[in-house]
């Protein structure tokens, strides 16, 4: 892969990363009893991490190396 196409890689997986952040505030403005009471929600929810989780997967490993302030660690334990 170029250097142009990890750069476009690098930036479209940050675009979706904000895309779904920006959905997951708007699912949890609703509170805690519209999530708890929400199949749907709680369902939108789920689906909305799973992408965010699959954007962050799809940085390129040493654009996660240069911000390690942004990172778990690996084997922490810890998901993004």
């Amino acid at each position: 892969m170029s250097g142009r196409d990890a750069g476009e890689r690098t930036v479209k997986s940050l675009q979706d990363f904000l895309a779904f952040s920006e959905m997951a505030a708007r699912i949890v403005s609703g509170g805690k009893a519209a999530y708890d009471s929400d199949e749907i929600t709680r369902l939108a929810a789920e689906a909305v991490l799973h992408r965010l989780g699959e954007s962050v997967a799809r940085l390129p490993g040493e654009f996660v190396a240069s911000h390690p302030e942004a990172f778990f660690p690996a084997g922490s334990g810890a998901t993004c």
